[in-house]
């Protein structure tokens, strides 16, 4: 859901309740799933997000720490939050799908429900700000051991995110949002029919009006996370192959 954001499965409960944000029996008092071997998604889908919720209820959202990650992440969080926020009170329908007032980011009624959703837009800015503090703390330790940490860059992101609603146009997107073109893989030895990926491709010509500078931001983001980046699928930035989204295999696409 965001090119900068933290996975919020990855916040250490222990962590929350050493910090006097939660309690074991609180952690223990719901389902985690019955199968040590196997994890239960959907359980972890809901959840996570009460056990968070509570450890939310009693963080200070006036300390300087908070206050300061909020703003020095300003330029993708509150995007992010928001999106997170409309995606809940949508029932998590993607935002193609959502009233054109919010689906086009029209501005009066971007801050009419941005009042409306502030308690849940906090909470998702929680969540980073736990997700970053506990992230830096690991990464810290691992240096003082003498590790680094290396962290992929994926190449492209999903369209039901809150880069591709916030930024329609650095993607190439038809009038309703939806993707004019799908990244993809031509036919080649590992598959006759080629792979289809799905992600919305970029519009290059977009990205260098505006000084590449949404890369810039995702380049600064992962130096702050990982002591060496690894860019996945770094050809594409010479040519990408891409199809139509209707097509069901690759070998209609294109370079």
């Amino acid at each position: 859901v965001s090119a900068f954001a933290g996975n919020n499965y990855l916040i250490d409960l222990d962590a929350l309740v050493a910090d006097g944000l939660l309690t074991l029996d609180e952690i223990r008092s719901v389902n985690w799933g019955n199968n040590d071997e196997d994890i239960d998604y959907a359980s972890m889908y809901t959840n996570r997000t009460k056990i968070l919720r509570i450890a939310f209820s009693r963080f200070d959202i006036t300390s300087n720490a908070y206050e300061e990650f909020v703003q020095n992440n300003h330029y993708w969080l509150d995007d992010y939050a928001l999106f997170r926020a409309l995606k809940k009170y949508h029932n998590d329908k993607e935002w193609t799908l959502w009233e054109n007032c919010y689906k086009n980011r029209e501005p009066k009624a971007l801050e009419a429900i941005s009042q409306e959703l502030a308690e849940s837009i906090e909470f998702y800015k929680f969540c980073q700000f736990e997700f970053f503090f506990q992230w830096q703390k690991l990464l810290s330790y691992a240096n003082q051991k003498g590790l680094s940490i290396i962290g992929d860059i994926p190449f492209y992101v999903a369209h039901d995110s809150s880069d591709v609603w916030a930024h329609k146009e650095l993607f190439q997107l038809l009038s309703d949002g939806t993707p004019r073109l799908v990244s993809a893989v031509p036919p080649d030895a590992f598959s006759s029919t080629g792979q289809i990926w799905g992600s919305p491709v970029y519009d290059w010509n977009e990205m260098e009006l505006q000084g590449f500078d949404w890369w810039k931001s995702r380049f600064a983001m992962a130096s702050k996370l990982f002591n060496v980046i690894r860019l996945d699928h770094f050809i594409a930035i010479v040519k990408y192959f891409a199809v139509n989204p209707a097509s069901s295999s690759s070998i209609a696409g294109r370079w």
